[in-house]
């Protein structure tokens, strides 16, 4: 269908627009329970990454404690348990703050899903090679 602009067009709820050459970073940078902004950021993320739209997460500062496993916490209501469904929406590059996790005292290994922790350049890299939405 050419749906074209202009009031000379009917019959076009949408356009399609091409997805952008970048990726585009999605970043966590507040504690645990500090209001939904890190359930809305991670809504956002899925919603982009079903549209096929190229998302890697970062997780920085007191963000990295989203990441952390916990004992007796209802699965459902858990932040990280929905943090497991990102592979299955195609979402592979996760990263976090080395420097972050070292101050928490969390571990790659503690963590609920994979991640690649960056520090100092490669930090610089990552935020600069991509579109940030925060």
């Amino acid at each position: 269908m050419d749906c074209g602009i202009g009031p000379g067009r009917p019959g076009c709820a949408f356009s399609m627009t091409p997805l952008p050459s970048c990726r585009s970073l999605v970043g966590f940078y507040d504690p645990p329970h500090m209001g939904a902004s890190a359930r809305e950021r991670l809504d956002l993320a899925l919603a982009l990454a079903a549209a096929d739209w190229p998302i890697s997460l970062l997780f920085a500062g007191p963000g990295v404690l989203l990441l952390a496993k916990r004992d007796g916490i209802d699965e459902l209501r858990d932040f990280p348990a929905a943090l497991g469904t990102l592979e299955l929406f195609g979402v592979t590059e996760v990263f976090a703050e080395a420097a972050a996790l070292e101050r928490y005292g969390l571990s790659v290994d503690s963590l609920r899903i994979a991640v690649k922790p960056v520090s100092g350049p490669q930090l610089r890299e990552v935020m600069g090679n991509q579109l940030c939405l925060s």
